[in-house]
């Protein structure tokens, strides 16, 4: 086809985002979902966000475009990237789906941006440093129609991704036992609760703790 993609930025990010957004058009949305504000549900976890996030930082740096594009473009992959990314959260709130992790907003929409850009900044040079690989460049070499194959590259990689997740999820939502949904119930008690038996927090029993301590206070003080 004609796309520079040395990171996998098709099959691994705009792959995965394309088979979140399926999957959330499939699933539907959480009970009480707004589709202005979502649910008032936010990152909590502070030591798993930074653990994720040094994970992230530390392996991928075996996962970057440096076969095809120079180092200082790097600046402007980050740069637009990034807030590409993060204006693409809110794009569930205008497509109207649920998706609750922004996957589609950062997986799918980082791996678009960035599978774009490689076709403006990719050079010809940069690939031939190993010594053997060539390739005829992006715009830098003014090789225009590269745009085109990585266009291309994006969208057959998109589609193949979103219908083909919509197919396998639809073929398993009729399989008893493998149902998609989660009853009102069991969302309402929590997939935690529901599903292992287990909960992150015991805001029931920290409750109970401090109500037990407030009223020992009052009763040492009367």
């Amino acid at each position: 086809m004609g796309g520079l993609d040395f990171a996998g930025g098709t099959p691994v990010h705009i792959s995965s985002g394309a088979a979140a957004l399926a999957y959330s058009v499939m699933l539907g949305k959480r009970s009480g979902y707004s589709d202005t504000n979502g649910l008032p549900y936010r990152p909590h976890n502070v030591t798993h966000i930074v653990l994720g996030t040094v994970f992230l930082w530390v392996g991928w740096f075996g996962f970057n475009a440096s076969g095809f594009v120079p180092a200082w473009a790097a600046v402007i992959f980050g740069v637009v990237g990034a807030g590409a990314c993060n204006y693409a959260t809110k794009l569930k709130y205008l497509i109207r789906v649920d998706d609750a992790l922004d996957i589609f907003g950062e997986h799918g929409v980082g791996g678009i941006v960035g599978n774009l850009l490689t076709s403006f900044f990719a050079a010809d040079y940069i690939a031939h440093l190993d010594g053997f690989t060539e390739i005829p460049g992006g715009w830098l070499n003014r090789h225009w129609i590269q745009l085109a194959y990585q266009l291309a590259d994006c969208v057959s990689g998109f589609v193949y991704s979103f219908f083909g997740t919509c197919l396998i999820l639809f073929v398993m939502n009729l399989i008893p036992g493998l149902s998609l949904r989660a009853t009102e119930e069991e969302e309402a008690l929590g997939m935690d609760d529901a599903q292992l038996g287990e909960f992150a927090y015991d805001y029931v029993e920290l409750r109970r703790e401090t109500s037990d301590v407030i009223d020992s206070e009052v009763v040492a003080k009367v």
